[in-house]
This record gives C-alpha cells, structure tokens and sequence, in this order.
C-alpha cells in the first residue's frame, strides 16, 4: 500500500462525539500516512489541545473571525449570514491556499458546509473529497442540497451505521460511492482512562444505583425528559438513584431546555437525583464510576459511547434509534427501549439491579462484540482501503 497524504476538513465549534472520532481516526492513519487537520476558525481549545497531543499538522484558516456560528432560522438566519460573509469568503480563500499548499491524494469532510465549501471550490477539483457521514441520515437530516452534493460532487460516501447507509441507498446515493464505515474507538486508551479519578468529584455517590446518561448536552432529541420520568419511576418504586448528566450547551444554543429540565424536576421531585456534572473530558473514568449506562435518543448516527461502555462492562440501555442496533444485540451485548418510553426504561433498570448475574453474562459478551467488530486496527485498515479505491479512480 503506498503513503497516502489526507486532509481532514471540518467546521468545529464543539469537541464533541464526531469531531473526537475524526481526530481518533486521524491519529491511526498518521503512523503510517502523512495527516493533516484544517480548522476552519481554531475557537475550540479542546479541539485544538487534542490536536496538538496527537501532533499532526494543523492549519486555522481564519483564526481573526468574529462571527463563528450562524444557527437560528427564517429571517434572523439570513440576516446572521450576511453579517458572516465577509469572513465566509476570507475561508474560502484561505481553504485553496492551504489545500494546495497540503497537494493531499484525498480531502474528508463530515457536514454538508464542509463538503460544500471543498466541492464547490474551483481551484480544488482535482482533490476528490470523501463525506463522512456521522448521523441516521434520515430525510429530515439530508435535505435536497446534500442530497445533490454527496450524488454529483462527492467521490465516496462512507456511513457511519448500516441504518445510515441504507437511508442513504433511499436517498439517491450512487452505490458505487456508498462505503460502510462504522466508527470505533481505541480500546486500550479507554481502558487506560477509566482507571483514573474523575478529574472532578462526582455528586450522589452515595445513592444507588448511580446511572450515566451518555451523550448528554442539553437537547430535546438527546432523550432527558425520558430519563428524568424514569428516575421519578424509580423513586416511586424506592430505589434513591443518582442521574449524571454531561456535557454543555452547544455553541449559539439558547438556554431554554435546561430551565425546562430544572422546572421538571421540581414537579418529579427528583431535584436530589439529577446531576449535571458540565464538559468532562475523561468520561471513560465517568463510565467507570457508573453502574448503569443509557442512551434515550431520539436519533443517533453511531454513538462511540456506547463502545466504550461495552468495553468497561457496564450495562447499556438505548433506543432503538440509526447505528445503536449494530452494537446493542438486545439482551445479548445490552438492552433496546422504543423512543420516549420512560416505562420500559425504569423497568430494564430494575431488571438490571435485579439480575446482576444475567447482566454480568450481557456486559462480557457486550465486550467480546466490541473487540471481534470494532476494533480500531480493523477500522483502519477498512477505511483506508476505501482512500486506496478512491485514490485509484481519480
């Protein structure tokens, strides 16, 4: 196989699940390929620190701008664009000097702006550019614009779940560019992390059981009303557990959602299990100081989190929702709950704590799966032979 020279282009305000597994994966390939990471504005220090830890080489387009985030929608969004276009035009500029500068055999890029700001760029045709999708990819995820991109400007889609490439199979998507990419983790480092203390103490470490709510800034689709109604059912039933919650708002995210959680749990009365423990950069250590992992999403592309629980044997509950069933065998690697159900939530708890032989089997077989089909060695070399075919065909 010969030396691969990639780009990794991305808008990033937040160093969140996606981002984490772009950098992640950018790392494997740089111990063989020469790897570079270009950041649209360099805002985001944990980006940027982890960037720096991995030592890649890293380009800031437009480090000076003022305006990093459009967000809102009908006329406040437009009039939020037009104050940033100046600076969007100042990144288009600086993306081809900079790219050609970098000469990669391959650009990837995991949004619709990204994918449009390398396709659409003139002087940058000659790079093909490889979208990785990282969401369900459902009709209200992939309107019309990406649609059109990923089927005449794209040289490779890859997708991030099975339930994401089938929805692009409906969505139009040539099968000759459709790439099954699931994302991974690295095994060995989560299991290095959970075995240091929480940077931080973690609050109701004397309740019981103490349950983590994966991926959980503050949004309606990431599930918390479910989760707060089922710890209410759990009180109701006597069990005095602790809900962590971590993460933040996202950039230009307004604050509403979270009054509206704290009001609820005044009306649950749960005020006393709820914990939000704010942007945590060790969750393995979280994980690891958790006796029970969920995921109530209402949508997710392929959720690394719940590898890494698999792989520190700790009992996960999800929804069955995109990529969460090619992890989550339901009652053989973890457990599935119907989106919004707090009912069937509250009672695959109680089952747990009822049945810790049963789960102990259900979390070692969890972490056996992770190991025969996600291992970061196995990924790697799957998506660099879809680089290799794509290098070939340009």
């Amino acid at each position: 196989m010969s030396t691969l020279r990639l780009a990794f282009f991305d808008f990033n305000n937040n160093f969140g699940g996606a981002p984490q597994g772009a950098l992640h994966l950018a790392e494997r390939l740089a111990k063989v390929h020469e790897v570079h990471i270009v950041d649209v504005y360099g805002k985001c220090e944990p980006y940027r620190q982890a960037i720096r830890e991995a030592n890649l080489p890293y380009h800031v387009l437009v480090q000076d701008a003022k305006r990093t985030y459009i967000g809102g929608s009908g006329i406040g969004r437009m009039a939020a664009l037009s104050r940033q276009l100046p600076d969007l035009w100042r990144v288009h500029a600086s993306l081809s000097t900079t790219i050609l500068g970098i000469n990669p055999d391959i650009v990837w890029v995991m949004n619709e702006k990204s994918l449009t700001f390398v396709t659409m760029n003139r002087r940058l045709k000659k790079y093909p550019c490889a979208l990785y999708v990282q969401g369900w990819g459902t009709p209200d995820q992939v309107g019309w614009r990406l649609r059109w991109l990923m089927k005449h400007k794209a040289a490779a889609v890859l997708a991030v779940s099975t339930a994401t490439l089938y929805q692009l199979r409906k969505a139009g998507v040539p099968e000759s560019k459709l790439f099954l990419g699931s994302m991974t983790i690295d095994i060995e480092e989560v299991k290095r992390d959970a075995q240091e203390p929480p940077v931080a103490p973690l609050p109701g470490n004397e309740l019981s059981p103490k349950i983590l709510m994966l991926a959980a800034r503050p949004e309606v689709r990431k599930g918390h009303i479910t989760a707060y109604k089922a710890i209410a059912r759990l009180k109701s039933a006597g069990y005095n557990s602790a809900l962590w919650l971590t993460g933040k708002l996202a950039v230009g995210a307004g604050n509403n959602f979270v009054e509206e959680l704290h009001q609820l749990a005044k009306e649950l009365n749960i005020v006393d299990n709820v914990f939000f423990l704010g942007w945590r950069d060790n969750i393995p250590a979280i994980i690891n100081a958790a006796d029970i992992c969920i995921l109530p999403s209402h949508t997710e592309g392929f959720p690394r989190s719940i590898l890494e629980s698999m792989v520190l044997r700790r009992p996960v509950i999800a929804t069955t929702v995109g990529g969460v069933g090619d992890s989550i065998k339901d009652g053989e690697t973890g457990f599935l709950m119907p989106v919004d159900d707090d009912e069937a939530l509250a009672d695959k708890i109680q089952w747990i704590i009822a049945n810790p032989e049963e789960t102990q089997k259900i979390t070692k077989q969890g972490y056996d799966y992770t190991y025969q089909h996600f291992h970061p060695d196995d990924h790697t070399k799957r998506i660099l032979d879809i680089f290799e075919k794509i290098k070939r065909t340009r």
